[in-house]
């Protein structure tokens, strides 16, 4: 039988997964009974470990991978719930601040990209801009292409109609396309400083977009 946690041991489960602390058995949040504390240890989702005279609450390998696919899990609503919410949005603005991306572009991004009912026209912006991705890409979907050989198949568009066209497209979640900056300083030539979209100060070297064959 599958261990279910209950939203309590949820709420407990976040609070050590977001936070990073190894508490004393006394100090989790929400406190938890000896027979909640059991079932998480027979799941094998933590581990009590006596360090000192202190026996000390331990996440597993296997909590990270429960929280991987259970994220939609109910949770107590408590004031403890804002111990969660304090670690969570902390390790967001870290992550956030080393990936260079804001986050209105991750609240703006769908459950689903947005697929056309109809292929754009050929001619249109959108279209040729799909076009040149698949050119780019050798027809993959979720491919990185850099902008910099995007706009090699795009001769003639103005590098200010461009941009904003592709910053349009990331907005409305058209064809999923994500704009994303190059991590390695190293990796980024004058070329791929040249094609590079400016969004909120940070700039944006490569593509992704999910396109149908």
């Amino acid at each position: 039988m599958i261990f279910k946690p209950s939203p309590k041991q949820v709420l407990a489960l976040w609070n050590l997964l977001f936070t990073g602390e190894e508490p004393a058995i006394s100090k989790i949040q929400p406190g938890l009974n000896p027979r909640e504390r059991g079932q998480l240890q027979e799941a094998g989702l933590i581990e009590i470990e006596k360090r000192g005279r202190v026996s000390q609450i331990i996440l597993t390998e296997k909590a990270w991978a429960w929280a991987a696919n259970n994220f939609k899990a109910d949770f107590s609503s408590s004031k403890f719930a804002g111990i969660a919410l304090r670690g969570l949005l902390s390790r967001l603005q870290r992550h956030l601040d080393q990936k260079t991306f804001t986050l209105a572009e991750l609240l703006a991004i769908d459950d689903e990209p947005v697929l056309p009912d109809r292929e754009p026209e050929p001619d249109s912006l959108a279209g040729r801009i799909r076009a040149a991705y698949m050119r780019a890409s050798g027809g993959g979907s979720n491919v990185r292409v850099r902008l910099k050989d995007l706009r090699r198949y795009l001769p003639g568009v103005p590098k200010p109609g461009l941009d904003a066209e592709l910053v349009r497209l990331q907005q409305e979640g058209v064809f999923g396309l994500v704009l994303w900056s190059l991590d390695d300083p190293l990796d980024i030539g004058p070329d791929d400083e040249a094609a590079a979209v400016e969004i909120g100060g940070l700039k944006r070297h490569i593509v992704y977009m999910e396109v149908r064959p």
